[in-house]
């Protein structure tokens, strides 16, 4: 009832998995990867307010111009 070679690699295979893992827990809750996730986090509301001006920009032009075609079209 020896284990054989490849339930050795099975289990060399978790062991490793399992210490990577808790070390990876470790590197993504410490303070520096916190920061990262702050920065990364303000970056993404930048960008999406920027978007959301450049949409309601486009939204307004958008209008005119069909405001525009409508009048138009009533003096023909």
């Amino acid at each position: 009832m020896y284990p054989t070679m490849v339930d050795m690699k099975k289990i060399a295979l978790f062991a490793a998995g399992t210490l990577f893992g808790s070390a990876g827990f470790k590197l993504l809750s410490s303070s520096d990867a916190k920061k990262v996730y702050t920065q990364t986090t303000a970056a993404v509301l930048r960008m999406k307010d920027c978007t959301m001006e450049t949409v309601s920009k486009v939204q307004e032009q958008a209008g005119d111009k069909v405001r525009l075609q409508i009048e138009f079209k009533r003096y023909i």
